[in-house]
């Protein structure tokens, strides 16, 4: 998973991936997705982190540095959502 260094860079991010995603789903607490709840938990903690913990959070949801910043790209888990589901 890609460090989201601030909460715009998520909500930018969720506008074009989560909100589309068949996997975000209401589970009767809010909205719910496994990987969104290991972004939540691990993000910041794992930061800084060269481990196993961040390599599979990265692989998750991949990234790229380009000359803007950082280019985040499709989570592993993204499932395209069909009008009306």
């Amino acid at each position: 998973m890609a460090y989201f260094s601030n909460g715009s860079e998520w909500q930018h991010y969720y506008g074009h991936y989560c909100n589309r995603c068949l996997n975000m789903k209401d589970d009767g607490y809010g909205e719910g997705c496994a990987i969104d709840d290991l972004h939540k938990e691990f993000d910041y903690k794992t930061a800084n982190s060269k481990g196993i913990d961040r390599q599979i959070l990265d692989w998750l949801i991949p990234y790229e540095i380009t000359s803007n910043g950082k280019n985040f790209k499709q989570c592993a888990m993204f499932l395209e959502r069909k009008a009306g589901a």
